[in-house]
């Protein structure tokens, strides 16, 4: 090999580490690129993964809010009603994805706390004004958003003593007032109709249905 060939054999080899070096120094930018690439998505998990944490905290702190209000909502009309110490509670459960809310009264007494079902609380009494205190004070917390009329049938129908019925025609009564909210019910009680701006009676006679305004004032007891 003379001269000639070994310098030609030493310029292939420093075109072909030159070569070598360009790609060597092209992954080593890719790999670094991909590096940075890593970190940041890591670094966005990781801030992910925290507001998500925060997003969950808050939504249960909404939650918690959502059903102390609804819980109040209802305790206060049944106090009223009832006269009595009587709480209404909802527990909340929650099996993977699903949640699901139980509900309850809570009345203390003197040999201790009964907690029941509220359709089986009092006759169901309990179970209708709980109904009537979620529907009623949730239509009227709208406001003008609802402009209709609350329509009724026998609110006080399974509350009993009457002095306990005629307590749900003074919360009706004073949940009109409140919130400018027109009521239209119907009922058997005389001392419910007594208290209302406008009372009919409906009599049928032969079939028919006839109509006349009730002027007399009821006595209550």
């Amino acid at each position: 090999m003379n001269t000639d060939d070994i310098k030609i054999y030493l310029d292939s080899m420093i075109e072909l580490y030159q070569s070598e070096k360009g790609k060597k120094d092209s992954l080593s930018d890719l790999i670094k690129e991909k590096e940075t690439l890593i970190k940041d998505k890591l670094e966005e998990k990781e801030i992910l993964s925290e507001t998500l944490v925060l997003l969950q905290s808050a939504s249960d702190e909404a939650r918690d809010q959502s059903v102390e209000t609804m819980e109040n909502l209802v305790t206060r009309p049944l106090q009223y009603i009832f006269e009595d110490n009587t709480k209404f509670k909802i527990d909340m459960k929650t099996k993977g994805e699903n949640s699901s809310a139980e509900f309850s009264v809570v009345t203390d007494f003197d040999f201790g706390t009964v907690k029941a079902d509220p359709k089986g609380s009092a006759g169901g009494g309990k179970g209708d004004i709980t109904a009537l205190s979620l529907l009623t004070t949730l239509n009227c917390s709208i406001g003008t958003k609802v402009t209709a009329p609350l329509i009724l049938d026998e609110p006080s129908k399974y509350v009993s003593p009457s002095s306990k019925a005629l307590n749900v025609g003074k919360f009706l009564r004073e949940l009109s007032t409140s919130f400018n909210k027109q009521i239209i019910l119907s009922t058997h009680n005389h001392d419910i109709s007594g208290i209302t701006d406008k009372a009919y009676e409906f009599i049928l006679k032969n079939g028919i249905s006839n109509v006349k305004e009730v002027t007399e004032t009821f006595e209550t007891v």
